[in-house]
C-alpha cells in the first residue's frame, strides 16, 4: 500500500486539559481537568465519558427515527422492520395503555410454571421460559465448539441468580446488597398480589438462590475454557440424573447429538435440591424469575420499584426518560430491526473505506514486524502469518441482514418484548450443530462498541462507533 497523504488531525482537543495542574503531582486533572468540569454526570447515569456522550448522541437519532416511522407507519407494508418497529415504538411509548394493561403478559408465564407437577415437568417449564427470553435456574446458549470452531453446539452452564454475581450471596461486604434484594422481592411480590405474601416469597427466593451461589463457580473459574468444556453425547444426556430430555422438549426440541456441559457440579446440585418436596419452592423461584424480568415493561409502580432497587446496584440517580429505555430494549431485544434503517441513515461509505484501509495498513506493518523477529523460529512465524492471513475486518454493518419477517408483534408492550425474546432465542437455537454463518455479527451496527472474536479471529467495528470522538474518518 502507498504511504498516505491525508494529513493528521489531534485526537484530543486542548480545551479537555488544564495546562495549569501539575501533571507530575496529578496527570487525570492536567489531561482532562476542564472536561470533567465542564461535563458532570447526568443523574441518568452512574458515570460519564467521550464514549457514553457518543452513544447518547446515537441514542438521540434512533428516536429520531423510530419517530418518523411511527408518523407514517399506515404507509409502510406489514412485515417489514419499519413497519415492525412502528408497530413496537407506538405500543411502548402509549403509557396510558401500558398502564391500563397492567401485568397480564404474566398469566400464560405463570400458568406454565403452576401446571409443573413434576421435577421432569418444571425443568420443562423453565426450558420454555428460556425460550421467551425469561432465564431461571441456568443458563443455555449456543456457541462455538471450544475445540472446533467451525461447528455451534448448545452450551448449558450455571445461572438463575437475581443478583448479578454469586458474591453477592456469599460475600459480608455484600449483605447490604442481598437485604436490599430481598426487601425489592418483598415490595414488587407484595404490590402484585396486594396482600402481605412477599416477605415468605423473599424468604424462599434467596433461600434458594444462596444454595445456587455456593455451588456456581466465580467468575475468574468461568474464564478457564479447559474446565469448562465437557462435551456430552445425546446417549449420555439421556441417562444423566438431570432430566435433559425434559429440559430440551420444553424448547420443542430433542435432546441434541451434542452438548457442552459447562458446570456439571451445578447440575448435579439441582438434582440433589430439585424433588418433590422441594417443588413448590423452585415454583415460586420460577415465578419470581418472570415477575422481575418483565417489571420494566409494566406499570409506572413497578417499573419505579425495579428501579429503586437498580440504584442500590449502580449508583444512578435517576430514570432514564421512557424514549431511551425503549430505544435500548430494541436495541438488546433485537437489534437488527434498528440496524439498516440506522445504516442507511446515518452511516457513510467513507468511513467504512476508511477503517479498512486503516486495519489493511495494521496488517501490513504486523507482518513485516514478524518477519523481523529474531527470536521467533520459522515455524512458528509460518504459524503467526496464516492467523495474520486468515483474520478478518467487519465494519459498519453486516454483508446480510436476518430475515426478520416471523416477528409477530400483538399485544401489551410487555407481549412484545416477549416475542422480540422468542424470535431471538429460536434464531439462535436453531443454529446448533451446524457450521456457524460468517456473515452474522454478534451485536447490532447501532451500538457504540467493537469486539474482537478468538474462536473467528475476526474484529467488528459497528457503524455507530466509527464517527468522532472515537473515529476521525480523515485519519482514522
Amino acid at each position: 500500500m502507498p504511504p498516505s497523504t491525508t494529513p493528521l488531525y489531534t485526537g484530543l482537543p486542548l480545551d479537555t486539559m488544564n495546562q495549569t495542574a501539575d501533571p507530575r503531582e496529578d496527570f487525570k486533572e492536567f489531561a482532562w481537568g476542564h472536561w470533567i468540569e465542564k461535563n458532570p454526570i447526568p443523574d441518568e447515569y452512574p458515570s460519564w465519558g467521550t464514549f457514553l456522550q457518543l452513544r447518547d448522541s446515537v441514542l438521540a437519532n434512533l428516536r429520531s427515527l423510530c419517530d418518523e416511522l411511527a408518523d407514517k407507519k399506515s404507509s409502510l407494508e406489514p412485515g417489514t422492520p419499519s413497519a415492525q418497529i412502528a408497530q413496537f415504538w407506538g405500543t411502548a411509548l402509549d403509557e396510558e395503555a401500558v398502564e391500563a394493561s397492567g401485568t397480564v403478559a404474566l398469566n400464560t408465564l405463570f400458568a406454565r410454571v403452576d401446571a409443573a407437577d413434576s421435577v421432569d415437568s418444571f425443568i420443562e417449564a423453565v426450558t420454555y421460559l428460556q425460550s421467551k427470553g425469561v432465564g431461571s435456574l441456568f443458563d443455555l446458549t449456543v456457541v462455538p465448539d471450544f475445540k472446533q470452531s467451525d461447528i455451534l453446539r448448545v452450551l448449558v452452564s450455571q445461572g438463575g441468580l437475581g443478583l448479578p454475581d454469586r458474591d453477592y450471596y456469599t460475600e459480608a461486604d455484600k449483605a447490604p446488597l442481598l437485604q436490599a434484594y430481598r426487601d425489592h422481592i418483598t415490595r414488587t411480590w407484595n404490590l402484585l398480589h396486594g396482600d402481605d405474601s412477599g416477605a415468605a416469597v423473599a424468604e424462599t427466593v434467596v433461600a434458594l438462590e444462596t444454595k445456587l451461589a455456593l455451588v456456581s463457580r466465580t467468575r475468574t473459574a468461568m474464564r478457564d475454557l479447559a474446565s469448562l468444556y465437557n462435551n456430552r453425547t445425546e446417549v449420555e444426556l439421556r441417562a444423566s440424573a438431570f432430566p435433559w430430555v425434559a429440559a430440551f422438549r420444553g424448547l420443542g426440541a430433542s435432546v441434541p447429538e451434542f452438548v457442552i456441559e459447562a458446570t456439571p457440579e451445578f447440575f448435579s446440585h439441582v438434582v440433589s435440591d430439585l424433588t418433590a418436596e422441594s417443588l413448590p419452592q423452585y415454583k415460586t423461584y420460577a415465578k419470581w424469575h418472570v415477575l422481575h424480568q418483565l417489571l420494566p415493561y409494566f406499570p409506572s409502580q413497578y417499573v419505579d420499584a425495579n428501579f429503586a432497587f437498580s440504584q442500590k446496584l449502580s449508583g444512578t440517580k435517576e430514570l432514564a426518560p421512557r424514549w431511551k429505555r425503549v430505544v435500548e430494549v430494541l436495541n438488546t431485544s433485537c437489534g437488527d430491526l434498528l440496524g439498516a434503517v440506522y445504516c442507511d441513515r446515518y452511516f457513510t461509505s467513507s468511513a467504512k473505506e476508511a477503517m479498512l484501509e486503516l486495519v489493511g495498513y495494521l496488517k501490513l506493518a504486523l507482518r513485516e514486524k514478524i518477519d523481523a523477529l529474531d527470536w521467533m523460529t520459522p515455524a512458528t512465524k509460518l504459524k503467526s502469518i496464516e492467523k495474520l492471513d486468515s483474520f478478518r475486518a467487519k465494519v459498519g454493518y453486516p454483508d446480510q441482514w436476518i430475515d426478520l419477517s416471523s416477528i409477530e408483534l400483538a399485544g401489551t408492550y410487555a407481549d412484545m418484548v416477549l416475542e422480540l425474546h422468542r424470535f431471538g432465542f429460536a434464531d439462535l437455537f436453531g443454529r446448533a450443530n451446524k457450521p456457524p454463518e460468517p456473515w452474522r455479527w454478534e451485536m447490532p451496527p447501532q451500538v457504540v462498541n467493537a469486539y474482537y472474536h478468538p474462536m473467528y479471529n475476526e474484529i467488528v467495528f459497528p457503524a455507530a462507533i466509527l464517527q468522532s470522538p472515537a473515529f476521525n474518518v480523515r485519519c482514522g
